[in-house]
Order: structure tokens, then sequence, then C-alpha cells
């Protein structure tokens, strides 16, 4: 197989065919790569529905799940790509690519799979995205590594959310009867029928910072789920680097694949924004 590209656009005025590119997929064989602007998403959202830029959104970050989940089962014979918003199941080849091209939908489009002759690795995928798709993507991730994370999510969540949850609470029996721990503080808590809860997690921390806070988040969520095993638990966080820190990113992996935490990457922040709307969710005071 050789290397293809499709770009992934957002179609505009389709009289006059205009259109903006918003991500980038490339593969050759095993080798998968994807990233999508939030740039130019932000643009998008100037353009069009809520409703429709959500479920834009939406899509890209299940691409984007999907691809990763594609990279961790790259010795499988087979990787499926696969919309929630539609029956379409196929691998992830440039044929598939080339069908989305011809029948995708008015919200997302796909460019007919490229051929190209280079090696397939991040750093030419990194200059192909740049000369596509946007030219400032890689540059601001890199500016924006050293960052506290923990601050950012909060500073950029706290405001979406506020008039539904209680902000920097202290969770104690009072709320959630079977809870062992005198309290437990989270960066958020809220109730529907269920409480609802959630925190930011800084997974590059010393190990043993990580261990306890996540132990921590395990102990209140059983109590919660003993008063109602609906109750929900959110963990943000971006994933650590392998290499750096292996011990912290065996953490990490076993939290995203715990079924009892929600874990939410950092950048996507607005599953809590959807999920605190469409279950109404209130203050816990």
């Amino acid at each position: 197989m050789t290397t293809f590209y499709s770009i992934l656009y957002v179609p505009l005025k389709q009289e006059a065919q205009e259109r903006l590119s918003v991500g980038l997929f490339m593969r050759k064989e095993e080798k998968f790569y994807f990233a999508y602007s939030r740039f130019k998403l932000g643009i998008v959202k100037e353009l069009l529905s809520k409703a429709a830029h959500d479920l834009l959104a939406l899509n890209l970050r299940n691409i984007d799940r999907t691809v990763k989940q594609a990279k961790e089962q790259s010795n499988k014979q087979e990787n499926l790509l696969k919309f929630d918003n539609s029956n379409e199941i196929a691998s992830l080849k440039d044929s598939y690519f080339s069908y989305l091209s011809r029948y995708s939908n008015n919200l997302l489009g796909f460019s007919s799979p490229s051929a190209i002759s280079i090696e397939a690795n991040q750093k030419n995928f990194e200059v192909l995205f740049t000369k596509l798709v946007d030219d400032k993507h890689f540059l601001l991730q890199e500016e924006n590594y050293e960052i506290d994370i923990v601050q950012k999510t909060r500073t950029t969540l706290r405001p979406l959310i506020k008039e539904r949850v209680n902000w920097d609470f202290e969770i104690t029996r009072e709320y959630v009867p079977k809870l062992i721990l005198p309290s437990v503080h989270m960066d958020f808590a809220g109730k529907n029928e269920i409480i609802v809860s959630g925190q930011a997690v800084d997974f590059s921390k010393k190990t043993y910072f990580l261990e306890n806070d996540i132990s921590k988040h395990i102990v209140l969520l059983d109590a919660m789920k003993q008063a109602n095993e609906n109750s929900t638990c959110f963990v943000l966080g971006k994933e650590p680097g392998k290499k750096e820190h292996p011990k912290n990113h065996h953490i990490w992996k076993n939290v995203v694949e715990e079924n009892r935490i929600e874990f939410v990457d950092a950048d996507e922040y607005e599953r809590i924004t959807e999920y605190m709307e469409i279950h109404d969710v209130k203050p816990l005071i």
C-alpha cells in the first residue's frame, strides 16, 4: 500500500463549491495519522446551527478516537471505522475514503484519496497538515504543552457549566452516605436523579500523587454507585508520554478502560457540557 491522504472539509456554499478544510487523514499500511483543526472548527461554529456544529464536532472526535484505536490494534488484520450517525462500516483503506468522497453528507466531506511519495511518519504528516489544513495547529500544541493542563481545563470548562454545578466542592457523607473518607474534593459536582462529579487530573504528575488521586475517585465512585448505579464520575486529562512516564501511562490506560469512570480527553471538554444539558444537571446545593 502506498501512502495516501484524504482531506476532511465542511461544505459552505454548494453552488459555489466553497468549502473549508478541517482535518486530514493519512495512512500507509498499518501507520495511521489523523488530526483536525480546533481553530477551523471554531470558525465553522459561526456558520452552522448549534445542532449541526455539535454533530460535526462529534463526528470528528469519533474519527479521532477510531484512528487511535486502529493504531493500538494495528496488529489485527482489519481496522474498522464507524460513524455514530451512520450504518456505514468499512476498513481504513483508500477505497473507503474514495467512497466517502462521493457519498458523504452535507455536513462533513472527504476528498478523494491522493497517493503521495513520502514516508508515513508524524513529522511528514504535520508538514502536510500545515500545508493543507491549518498552519498553526501543531505550533499552538507545542506552545501550550507546558501549560498546566489542570488549570487550563478548569479555566475553559468552569464558565460553561458553572450554572449547573457546584465548583470546587467537598463531597461528604451528607451527599454520599456510603463514602468511607471524611470528604473528597472535586472540581465540580451536581445532580439530577443521580450525582454527577468531575475532576481534571494531571497524568504527568509524580506517580504517587497520581495513584492517590485516582484511588480517591474510585472510593467516591463506589460510594456513589451504591446510592445509584447510574451515578457518573468524569475524569478529564491528557495521555502522558509512554516513554517519559511509563507507570503514569499505565494508570492512564487503566482509567480510560475502566467502565465505571467516564474519561474525557481535556480537549474534548464539550462532552461534559453536552452531558450537563442533555441530563439537565443542577447544583447539589
